[in-house]
């Protein structure tokens, strides 16, 4: 019986071999599905350092090989715009768009919108009349949501932030004026915005209760979010 074998190619280290593992990261699996002719090799909670090609290789002979790049996406969040306070009329239409860099599909429609720390939906809007609307775009691995306003109200004020699960928020606060000077108030400029687990973790103990998990199955050429479980799959 031939044996199936999985090698990161950046060592040359043997990762595994049949159904063995070869290499001091438990993050590391290989899984055969039956009859015995697909060898899956797993690889938990992916780091950019996984990054690489890893190659399949079956002992015929002459020896069978196919080689694997793996592409490690590190997603970034940021509104879309230069200021930390962005001033508007009563009753006009007002748009906040925030932009995650390096995504994928599975997050379109994970982007959580927060005002004033509380998770915020269509139900729930300060004043009748404010109709508001969310949309999420894809774009290559840039993904945009943007939250509009139409006919905001000067109770619509407030701090907005978004927010995605394992990557970090970036926030705005909106003022909305009826006849104030802007150019009275203190504009700063710069959003703050954070990757840190830490900061990232605190967040989300304060304001969230998501948690998403989801594998991926991969051929040839992959790309993966941090974080995730990767499935590489090798036919004998």
């Amino acid at each position: 019986m031939k044996s199936v074998s999985w090698i990161r190619k950046e060592d040359s280290h043997i990762v595994t071999v049949d159904r063995y593992t070869f290499i001091a990261d438990d993050r590391f699996q290989v899984m055969a599905a039956p009859p015995g002719d697909s060898w899956m090799l797993q690889i938990k909670y992916v780091q950019p350092r996984d990054a690489g090609f890893f190659e399949c290789q079956i002992s015929t002979e002459p020896k069978m090989a196919h080689r694997i790049r793996l592409n490690v996406l590190v997603p970034k969040i940021r509104m879309d715009t230069t200021e930390e306070n962005m001033f508007v009329w009563e009753g006009s239409q007002v748009q906040l768009r925030c932009v995650v860099m390096n995504t994928l599909a599975d997050n379109v429609g994970k982007v959580i919108w927060l005002r004033n720390g509380k998770i915020l939906n269509k139900f729930d809007l300060s004043t009748s009349s404010t109709m508001l609307s969310f949309q999420a775009k894809l774009d290559g691995t840039k993904l945009t949501e943007t939250l509009t306003f139409v006919g905001v109200q000067k109770s619509d004020g407030g701090n907005y932030t978004c927010s995605l699960e394992n990557v970090g928020f970036s926030s705005v606060t909106l003022h909305v004026l009826s006849g104030e000077n802007p150019a009275a108030m203190h504009h700063g400029r710069g959003i703050t915005t954070t990757t840190s687990s830490q900061a990232t973790t605190n967040f989300h103990q304060r304001h969230l209760n998501h948690n998403y998990h989801q594998n991926s199955f991969v051929t040839i050429v992959l790309m993966i979010l941090v974080q995730r479980t990767l499935h590489y799959v090798c036919h004998r």
